[in-house]
């Protein structure tokens, strides 16, 4: 990035990062490359080696107020240069960008049938999706980018990335296929078909659930109520049990704050400070208990922006929380499910 500030014209940079190289989170990457290249902004002021440099950091835990930041326009005199995850690759367009830097690697989700966990992993991109990445450059003049990695290393990438039908648990499709009125999934014509050892642990784990019965057809009521609910199979199963267990609103609670991304905000240059106000809420008995915690404050300071602000807490993200609430509520009342309270007591 600093060859291109000295040595060609105008025109904002993007950069495209994951944790490859760092063994912590891509925030920790994106932040460690913004501080290196506001110190090389610096120096290029002081010995007029280059035009002035605004370097913005962009990420999922990111305040939006800082995220908006990118979207500002710039002096004649100074470039912009965004240091970003895979959050600016295809969900927004930063206007002005001219040069890409690409770190040749993607963070993408993908399920292991054998643990039956969904997890994100660092991978080569894939040709199109270095194509794409080069396509975010020139959007308004002729553009320019550069990519970390040799034209082997390039010829050596598959042609495209894995369709996510592919590298995902299956358990809700199929929950939702059936509920449409699908009844041999295994040979229904899927545009990328998955892998059939996916296919086997989506239908395994939906009899667990006893939302199949021993035909493979969803049971009544249970599987069909479990269908109704916009959460995976195993949260809606929670819901469904828990006026059993008179914990119902609790499991409300962790239901609806598992379905928001980054609760917790991490300001540039803050995390020592965010990270002291995330253990106010964490507990001994794990992070869904301090989600509940969190939910509860955010109730009890009366939904108030300014108090997330101080305690690192994501509003918007919060005030989403809410609203998934009353509608999980609303459906555990149409299958009279009673909302009951365990009062911090153990079943």
């Amino acid at each position: 990035m600093l060859f291109i500030c000295v040595k060609s014209g105008r025109g904002q940079i993007r950069s495209c990062m994951t944790d490859k190289l760092h063994k912590h989170d891509s925030q920790d990457e994106v932040e460690t490359v913004t501080r290196q290249l506001i110190d090389v902004a610096k120096e290029c002021i002081r010995t007029q080696a280059a035009m002035k440099m605004k370097v913005l950091p962009m990420y999922g835990s990111l305040p939006a107020s800082e995220q908006m930041k990118v979207f500002e326009r710039c002096g004649r005199t100074t470039r912009k240069i965004v240091v970003a995850t895979n959050i600016a690759e295809t969900s927004i367009t930063i206007p002005g960008i001219v040069y890409i830097v690409d770190c040749g690697f993607v963070k993408l989700k993908a399920y292991n049938p054998k643990s039956g966990v969904e997890s994100l992993v660092t991978i080569p991109v894939s040709k199109s999706s270095a194509e794409q990445r080069a396509g975010r450059a020139g959007r308004v003049r002729a553009g320019k980018a550069y990519r970390l990695y040799t034209e082997e290393g390039y010829d050596g990438l598959e042609s495209s990335t894995v369709p996510e039908m592919q590298r995902s648990d299956l358990a809700p499709v199929i929950l939702q296929m059936k509920a449409l009125g699908v009844s041999n999934i295994v040979r229904f014509n899927f545009l990328s078909p998955p892998p059939a050892q996916n296919m086997i642990r989506g239908l395994e784990l939906l009899y667990a659930l006893q939302a199949l019965d021993d035909n493979g057809n969803l049971t009544s009521p249970l599987g069909l109520q479990m269908a109704e609910f916009p959460l995976t199979p195993m949260f809606s199963k929670m819901l469904l049990a828990s006026g059993e267990f008179q914990c119902s609103e609790e499991a409300v609670i962790i239901a609806a704050m598992t379905q928001i991304q980054n609760v917790f905000i991490t300001p540039m240059g803050e995390k020592s400070a965010a990270n002291r106000a995330k253990r106010n809420f964490a507990v001994e008995e794990g992070d869904h208990v301090s989600l509940l915690n969190v939910f509860r404050a955010f109730i009890k300071y009366k939904k108030n922006s300014k108090w997330c602000k101080q305690n690192f807490l994501n509003y918007k993200g919060l005030c989403r929380a809410v609203e998934i609430q009353h509608q999980l509520q609303r459906l555990l009342k149409k299958f009279k499910v009673p909302l009951v309270s365990c009062q911090g007591k153990s079943p």
